[in-house]
């Protein structure tokens, strides 16, 4: 996936962990992370990177498989046979952790199966 977004034109890629984000305070207006946050084996220092990153009045959007659905749940335990090391949390419980990091949060449907959770930086 790096060696595609390194393709492309004006991109820069770099690989690291999401709880030390090579980037300067501040640095962006928007964050996305898509179905990923629940494979972050350090969510909570995930959403303290995040926040340092975006700048003031910046926003992170998750969007994320909806732990409440019975769908989901079973392929998180799926991906636990499979030796996988997911946390796949509700959607409220992520919008909680991301309150406790510094972010006025919310919740949206984002389709069948996934929710976004919405934080931004005061």
């Amino acid at each position: 996936m790096l060696r595609r977004a390194a393709r492309k034109a004006g991109l820069r890629a770099v690989l690291a962990f999401a709880g030390s984000l090579p980037f300067r305070e501040g640095a962006f207006a928007r964050v996305l992370v898509v179905d990923a946050f629940h494979h972050f084996e350090d969510q909570e220092g995930a959403l303290r990177d995040l926040f340092r990153v975006v700048e003031a009045g910046g926003r992170v959007v998750i969007e994320e498989p909806d732990a409440g659905r019975a769908a989901v749940r079973a392929v998180g335990r799926l991906e636990k046979v499979l030796g996988m090391t997911s946390r796949m949390r509700p959607p409220g419980e992520i919008a909680e952790m991301a309150a406790r990091e510094g972010f006025r949060t919310r919740v949206e449907e984002g389709g069948h199966f996934s929710v976004w959770v919405v934080g931004e930086k005061e």
